[in-house]
């Protein structure tokens, strides 16, 4: 091992002394690589002691030790120095990039004695050019974008700019609205002008949604967010707006607040699921029988009455059409009219049928049928007919309604029944997510069905049992518990029970077979078991109300980090089946044992910042290296997760025991212990990671795999990209919170 004195007597041979007062970093190290000295400059900024790495390889600085091995051997090689950037580690295990020119150090013998290198610390200046470079890429995303409107007015809000994409959604040419106020295009003028004064009073950026009218007079409803554009002195030149259309979203959150009444009051009304996507052509009956000139009205009628149909069109040789044929005109003619059977259908048939191409979508062909009080379309191509399309056609293709899949749940008598049923609730589900609902709506939703087939698997269970010998409550926990579901849910569930139970074998036994069967049931009905066994035919999942307090009295007291986890589990329960008023009191009790243990809330913080969202350097994503999911991004356990965690924690620390993390987020707000600005932000990063994974559970099972949370940030467009950043980048600072709150871990 190299010594102070060996050291001293390195540096004296080459006069290097005067380094002690150099402003930059300096180190030396001999011929192997081993440190011999490094001045005060490197020691104040790698926080390390001469003494304390003397002797040690420079490699101990690097976080690539290949890189540093590689210069020395370059520099001996060569003879010459380098210059080079390499990531340094602080004694805290900071990152910080370095400029380094090294040089070698040649003996008196002509001999290489070993290296010096003089550096200086640059991250800021790259920091500063990586968020130029950032910019620089998501505002060239952002002007290319084929999803988003971009607009620029002057100070008078007259526009300058129009993207492509404005002109495809508007129906305007930028020569058309170049030079006039902003506020023509908006349905409510005063809007537009509410805002441009706002950025100018406040000189802030802010969101909103408007509604604007196209060339043709439609509207569209616009997510316009809106800042001000200075020059390089400062000085406010114009806005700039960046809009998305969300009238087709808009359109989605109608019809998930049907589904919502639908669910909760079981209206008659129907969900029209993925016709919103069908078109006639898929519909359509292609073998459909037709008439020809020529024939006469007795064959037209048999053909009608054989084939239950309320017309038949007359078609040349061509196929093309000529005309249609009622069986109401058969019908009325015959009987005031005095119609003979041998009349030919050209002297009886009509021209004024309705004739739609295959490429209609389903809504304009019901729409068509409506408006012409037609008994039947005819689906033609140019005058060519392709197929018939009937009012009956158009009922039979809604498929399964919601009233229907909910009927069907709750009145089957076996599993191999409800199990068939989950089919067509995943089929509504991946509807409303292909069309664009909100997360926090879909994921509401699915837990409502998931909620309706959890009660039919164990009312079944207690058909076959008989009735239970006590009072029980059957709980959802984990995302179950807080009505946050996807479609890649498991079990998490707990039985509790009243304390009576524990003194009556045969009670205690059904029970047992109540919870093993209710899981078993559920596993068939698609719902997989959880592989962490949070499930009640797991006893440390299932017992009587003095037992769960008991349990939860361990975990708060002597919490070890899967106690700790366990709790945090069990905060999220709610009733799903038996008796409420049982599940309210453990509720009541448990919230009291938590609020007189304050000290659970430092495990339970230590657990939370135990995982980090998955970015790096730079806020660069950081990918998994290897696995089935190489080069993706797991959003539930490194996104939403993350999200959850911390504000279940502020709501125990501020004793709010809500389950839902966006109640969560909202009793908060009322407590007034987070800004409004703050919650808008982490809500909008909840809906954008939820989004995100419902999005690629759909696009898994479309592709035939097994649904996953994982999602490769490279095959996301530039927007979704830099929405995904701005999410996980809002979960960071609310870990950041946290450990301002819990400044001691």
């Amino acid at each position: 091992m190299i010594g102070r004195a060996e050291a001293e007597a390195f540096l004296r041979r080459f006069g290097f002394k005067l380094l002690e007062s150099a402003g930059e970093n300096v180190f030396i190290s001999d011929a192997e690589g081993r440190i011999m000295y490094f001045n005060p400059a490197a020691e104040r900024i790698t926080g390390y002691g001469l003494e304390e790495l003397i002797g040690r390889h420079i490699d101990v600085f690097y976080r690539d030790k290949a890189l540093a091995a590689a210069r020395l051997r370059d520099i001996a090689a060569s003879g010459r120095s380098l210059t080079y950037e390499a990531i340094i580690l602080d004694k805290q295990g900071r990152e910080h990039i370095f400029s380094v020119k090294k040089a070698p150090l040649i003996g008196e013998d002509g001999r290489l004695a070993g290296f010096m290198s003089i550096s200086r610390d640059v991250t800021q200046e790259r920091l500063r050019e990586e968020e130029l470079r950032t910019l620089k890429e998501f505002n060239e995303a952002v002007l290319s974008s084929v999803h988003d409107l971009v607009v620029v007015t002057d100070l008078d809000g007259r526009v300058t700019y129009y993207n492509p994409t404005a002109a495809r959604t508007t129906g305007h040419t930028i020569d058309e609205v170049r030079g006039r106020p902003i506020s023509e295009f908006y349905k409510d003028r005063s809007l537009a002008e509410e805002k441009l004064y706002y950025i100018r009073r406040t000189g802030e950026a802010n969101s909103y949604q408007a509604v604007v009218l196209a060339k043709d007079g439609r509207e569209v409803a616009l997510e316009v967010n809106k800042a001000p554009l200075h020059d390089a002195a400062g000085r406010l030149i114009g806005f700039a707006a960046v809009s998305r259309d969300v009238t087709l979203r808009r359109r989605a959150e109608e019809r998930v607040r049907e589904l919502e009444g639908i669910l909760t009051q079981r209206s008659p009304v129907h969900l029209q699921d993925e016709l919103l996507h069908t078109r006639v052509g898929q519909l359509a009956s292609r073998d459909a029988p037709v008439g020809r000139p020529g024939e006469m009205v007795s064959q037209a009628a048999e053909k009608l009455l054989k084939h239950d149909l309320p017309g038949l069109p007359v078609v040349g040789e061509a196929g093309e059409v000529l005309g249609l044929i009622t069986l109401r005109d058969l019908v009325e003619k015959g009987l005031l009219q005095g119609l003979k059977l041998n009349t030919p259908l050209e002297q009886v048939m009509r021209t004024d049928f309705v004739t739609i191409e295959p490429e209609t979508f389903y809504f304009d062909a019901l729409r068509a049928m409506v408006k012409g009080r037609a008994p039947l379309l005819l689906v033609v191509e140019g005058r060519h007919l392709r197929g018939l399309l009937t009012a009956g056609d158009l009922m039979r293709s809604r498929g399964a309604t919601v009233v229907t899949v909910l009927d069907g749940i709750e009145s089957q008598t076996t599993l191999a029944g409800l199990a068939k049923y989950r089919t067509e609730v995943d089929r509504i589900l991946q509807a409303l997510i292909v069309e664009g609902a909100l997360a926090s709506q879909i994921t509401g939703i699915i837990t409502e069905f998931n909620d309706r087939i959890t009660r039919q698997v164990l009312t079944l269970c207690q058909r076959e049992l008989g009735p239970a010998p006590a009072a029980f409550a059957w709980l959802g926990l984990g995302s179950e518990g807080r009505k946050e579901q996807t479609l890649t849910t498991d079990q998490d569930n707990a039985l509790v029970f009243e304390d009576q139970v524990l003194w009556d074998e045969e009670a205690l036994a059904y029970f047992n077979l109540l919870a093993e069967q209710a899981v078993n049931g559920l596993a068939r009905c698609g719902f997989k078991l959880c592989q962490g066994w949070i499930m009640a035919n797991n006893p440390k999942w299932s017992g009587c109300q003095s037992q769960w307090l008991t349990r939860i009295q361990t975990w708060v007291e002597d919490p070890t980090p899967r106690r700790t986890r366990d709790a945090m589990t069990f905060l999220d329960f709610r009733c799903v089946f038996g008796q409420v008023e049982l599940a309210d009191r453990l509720r009541a009790s448990a919230n009291r044992i938590f609020t007189a243990n304050p000290r659970v809330l430092t495990p339970m913080a230590e657990d939370t910042l135990s995982k980090s969202p998955p970015l790096g350097l730079f806020k660069r994503f950081i990918l998994e290296k290897s696995g089935p999911y190489r080069g993706r991004i797991n959003l539930k356990a490194q996104g939403t997760l993350v999200l959850i965690d911390c504000l279940r924690l502020l709501a125990v620390k501020n004793g709010l025991f809500e389950t839902n993390t966006l109640e969560r987020l909202d009793g908060l707000i009322r407590q007034d212990l987070c800004s409004r600005t703050l919650a808008d932000s982490v809500r909008e990063a909840y809906q954008t990671l939820m989004g995100l994974r419902l999005r690629q559970n759909v696009q898994d099972l479309q592709e035939g795999r097994e649904p996953s949370n994982h999602v490769n940030p490279e095959e996301l467009t530039p927007w979704d990209q830099q929405r995904l950043k701005d999410a996980l980048i809002i979960a960071e600072d609310l870990q950041k919170t946290i450990r301002k709150q819990f400044w001691w871990l």
